[in-house]
C-alpha cells in the first residue's frame, strides 16, 4: 500500500510537469508547484522540501536533518567563569548653550567665555551705556559719548554790541589725552572784519578755536583748563591755557559751559571783558551784546587725523556757488568765501592758521 501512495504521489509530479511543458509555439502557460500532496507520504513520514536540491522528500523524524544545537552558555572545561557583564556607558548630557536665554543688544552677537555668557559688540563698534555704539575715528572713544561730552561743554560767546561778522559753522572733535580727554571748537568765522572801525587787516574766514580740557575724577569728568585763541601765531598772539576757575559757567542744564568774551571784529578769544580790553597791545575791545552757545551738531564731529571723519566740508552759498573749506588737510581757511574751481586765496587767513596746522598742532600737545 504504500508504494502505492509513491508511485501515486510520483506520476502526480510527472502529470504536472506535462501540463508545464507544451509545443514550442503555444504560448507559455503558469507552471503550477506543488510540492507535498496530501496522502503522498505513509504514516509517521512527513514531506518535507529538502534545501539543499529543492525537492520534495518522505522523510521520518530519524532522518530529519537536525538542528543546530542551541549554545551552551557554560563554560568550556577549564575555562574561567566569565564575569559580571560590565554596565551600559551612559552618554554624557548635552550641555547647555550659556547664550540660549541671552538677549542681546542690537550689533552684538552673544559668545560664551569662560562658559559664561557675554554680548560682543561688532567690529568696529564699542559697548556704551548697555548698547553698541560706532567708533568712526577709531580713538576707542563711541562717538555717542564724544558727541555727549562735547555738548556738556560747549563754550558761551559773549559778542560785543557793535560786532558785524558773526556768522560762522563750527566744527569740534573729542580726542583722549594722556590723563583725560580734550574738546577742540573750531569756530570757523565766514569773515574777519579786521579792528571793526577802518576794518583795517580784514580777510575772509577767521579760523578761531578753542579747547575744553577735562580730567577723570571718580565716576565724573571735571574741567582743568580751557584754551582760548587769540590772534594766534600772529605778532599780538595772546593764546593761552587758563584755569577752569577763571571763567563764568553757566551749569543750569548740568553742563559746563564758560562764557568767552570775543574781541569786536577780530574775534580774539578771553575769559573775561577786562583781559580783552588789554589784549592785542590794548587794540582788542570787548562789551555785552549778544551771548551765543556753540552749536554742537553730530555730523559736526571732525574725527582726528589717522582717521577723519569730516575734512572737506562743502556749503552752499547765497548765490548757489557749492564752496570747500579743509580741516585736517592743511589748507588757507577762507570761511567758504571762494567758490570751488575759482579759488582766490590771497585775501583768507594765513596758511600757518589753516585748521590743518592747528589740528596737528593740538593732537601732538604743541599747544
Amino acid at each position: 500500500m504504500f508504494e502505492n501512495r509513491r508511485t501515486i504521489f510520483i506520476n502526480l509530479i510527472l502529470i504536472l510537469a506535462a501540463f508545464a511543458c507544451d509545443d514550442e509555439a503555444s504560448p507559455p502557460k503558469r507552471i503550477l508547484q506543488v510540492w507535498c500532496v496530501p496522502g503522498a507520504c505513509a504514516v509517521g513520514e512527513q514531506c518535507l522540501v529538502d534545501p539543499l536540491d529543492g525537492q520534495p522528500r518522505c522523510v521520518t523524524p530519524e532522518q530529519r536533518r537536525p538542528e543546530a544545537p542551541e549554545p551552551d552558555p557554560r563554560p568550556a572545561p577549564g575555562e574561567p567563569e566569565p564575569g559580571p557583564r560590565p554596565p551600559e556607558p551612559v552618554p554624557e548630557p548635552v550641555p547647555r548653550d550659556p547664550c540660549a536665554d541671552v538677549r542681546c543688544p542690537a550689533n552684538s552677537l552673544c559668545d560664551v567665555d569662560f562658559g559664561a555668557a557675554v554680548c560682543v559688540c561688532y567690529a568696529g563698534l564699542i559697548e556704551y551705556n548697555g548698547a553698541c555704539d560706532a567708533d568712526d575715528d577709531l580713538d576707542g572713544l563711541p562717538d555717542t559719548f564724544e558727541y555727549q561730552v562735547a555738548s556738556l561743554v560747549a563754550p558761551i560767546l559773549q559778542f560785543g554790541t557793535i560786532e558785524e561778522a558773526s556768522g560762522r559753522r563750527e566744527h569740534w572733535s573729542v580726542a583722549p589725552s594722556v590723563e583725560g580727554f580734550e574738546v577742540f571748537f573750531a569756530l570757523s568765522y565766514f569773515l574777519d572784519d579786521g579792528d571793526g572801525i577802518l576794518r583795517s587787516l580784514w580777510h575772509y574766514g577767521d579760523s578761531e578755536f578753542v579747547i575744553v580740557r577735562l580730567l577723570p575724577q571718580g565716576d565724573f569728568l571735571a574741567v582743568d583748563e580751557v584754551f582760548l585763541s587769540a590772534h594766534f601765531l600772529a605778532a599780538t598772539d595772546g593764546s593761552r591755557w587758563y584755569s577752569a576757575e577763571r571763567f563764568e559757567v553757566d551749569d543750569s542744564d548740568g553742563g559746563w559751559h564758560p562764557v568767552v568774551w570775543v574781541g569786536e571784529g577780530k574775534h580774539a578769544n578771553y575769559p573775561d571783558e577786562s583781559t580783552c580790553e588789554e589784549g592785542a597791545f590794548f587794540t582788542d575791545s570787548c562789551s555785552t551784546g549778544t551771548a551765543e552757545v556753540v552749536r554742537v551738531r553730530q555730523d559736526a564731529n571732525l574725527g582726528n587725523g589717522w582717521a577723519p571723519i569730516l575734512d572737506e566740508v562743502k556749503l552752499a552759498r547765497e548765490d548757489g556757488a557749492l564752496v570747500t573749506e579743509w580741516f585736517w588737510t592743511p589748507r588757507r581757511f577762507c570761511g567758504w568765501s571762494q567758490p570751488d574751481g575759482a579759488r582766490d586765496e590771497r585775501q583768507c587767513a594765513k596758511l600757518a592758521n589753516s585748521y590743518g596746522r592747528q589740528l596737528a598742532m593740538w593732537e601732538r600737545g604743541d599747544l
